[in-house]
């Protein structure tokens, strides 16, 4: 169970805290919360394996090519924000930096060693009840207000949020063996995404459940046409009943984007941003221009897609980035060929859950979220654990992988 709590602590604990902090349940006592519990993790975690090292105890650690791709590029990270931090380059962008890179470190660490076959129960439960407290918000016209209000500084924003609720659905989900549940729970999750108003979060949970259930599916193809059919319809029913769907949830963003397109402010701001990142890039291919968009507009007025890690980290932070995503599909196909055949029907979901975060994560950096989005960090963490637990143990530990043990004992 212990190990499980950082990732607990990491999604589960930021919703309850700042969904509690919002309503006035409980007083903002811990700051931000997500820097807080990110360095509060990465030093537990040292401060554990040095006394298990230091004490002789049995740990030990199959060290995956993605894990070491990861490690690269958050070396390269770390001396790219160190470099730009001794010039005082953009300040702002820096203090950043520094807080997602620990948050990315954090979230990996978390879901890498995480046994959510053990809390599994503890995650659905948990799930009902953010549900029903986001359907309780929204019933007593309270959820506008809460979305409003948690723009201000040291309060999560909706996307933040969201995003906390889609991880602990996803993880939750995954690892219920009844098909009943998870496809009831998708949907609930999809709804209360779109009540929050998080827009990716809505698109890319729909792709993430869908390539879940079509990659552990005897009956792909059945699905894919499906749902594909169930979207289409449902896009046409919605655009053609707005005003009803307005009335019904008013103010509600999802809607807004379906409704004005490209006229959406968010949408345009997002290509002034991108505007901005490449006329960065254009100056300087290679380095990059770290910060560039503090320096013309605000350290917020970055690139949301791929090209922000081209701007900040130059050319080989892109490439860096690009390998994280190369490893990731390469080891994910690799998984399900070698042991999708062998293990319980209750692993099966979760390496389906590696294929739909996957997809998810690749189509949201390449449309809509930066390279610091902590959701890389998952893929890597969730990928590298299902290979060390499955793989290695249906092939003798042994498949083509640099191990890294500390003392000899079971694997995590």
């Amino acid at each position: 169970m212990w190990r499980s709590l950082p990732f607990i602590l990491l999604y589960p604990g930021f919703f309850a805290y700042h969904f509690g902090a919002l309503n006035g349940w409980i007083p903002l006592f811990v700051g931000g919360y997500i820097n807080e519990a990110s360095a509060a993790i990465c030093v537990s975690l040292a401060l554990v394996w040095s006394v298990q090292l230091l004490t002789g105890k049995p740990f030990a650690f199959r060290w995956s090519k993605i894990d070491g791709c990861f490690a690269v590029f958050m070396g390269w990270f770390a001396g790219v924000i160190l470099l730009n931090a001794v010039f005082l380059t953009a300040p702002g962008v820096t203090k950043n930096h520094v807080a997602s890179w620990l948050q990315l470190l954090a979230c990996y660490l978390a879901t890498r060693f995480a046994a959510f076959q053990e809390i599994r129960k503890l995650l659905l439960f948990l799930v009902c009840i953010f549900s029903v407290s986001v359907l309780w918000a929204f019933q007593n016209d309270q959820l506008r207000e809460l979305v409003a209000f948690s723009t201000q500084k040291s309060v999560a924003t909706y996307q933040d949020l969201a995003r906390a609720y889609l991880v602990t659905a996803a993880f939750g989900l995954a690892v219920q063996t009844r098909r009943i549940f998870r496809w009831s729970g998708y949907l609930l999750t999809v709804f209360v995404l779109f009540l929050i108003g998080a827009r990716s979060e809505v698109v890319g949970s729909i792709i993430l459940f869908v390539i879940m259930e079509v990659a552990i599916s005897r009956r792909p193809a059945t699905i894919a046409v499906g749902v594909a059919a169930v979207a289409f319809l449902s896009i046409v029913l919605a655009l053609s009943a707005m005003d009803v769907l307005l009335d019904l949830f008013p103010g509600n963003r999802s809607l807004f984007l379906l409704l004005e397109g490209k006229g959406d402010m968010s949408v345009v701001e997002r290509d002034i941003n991108l505007g901005l990142a490449w006329d960065a890039i254009i100056n300087s291919p290679l380095l990059g221009d770290y910060g560039h968009y503090e320096k013309v507009a605000s350290a917020g007025s970055y690139a949301h897609n791929w090209v922000s890690v081209w701007v900040d980290l130059g050319i080989v932070g892109l490439v860096l980035f690009i390998g994280i995503y190369a490893f990731a599909v390469r080891q994910v196909y690799a998984t399900r060929r070698r042991v999708f055949a062998i293990v319980s029907s209750c692993e099966q979901p979760l390496i389906g859950l590696s294929f739909g975060w996957l997809a998810m994560m690749v189509i949201l950096i390449l449309f809509a979220k930066q390279f610091t989005d902590n959701g890389t960090a998952i893929l890597v963490g969730l990928i590298a654990s299902i290979w060390q637990q499955n793989i290695a143990k249906s092939n003798g530990g042994n498949i083509g992988v640099t191990h890294v043990i500390i003392k000899q004992g079971t694997p995590l």
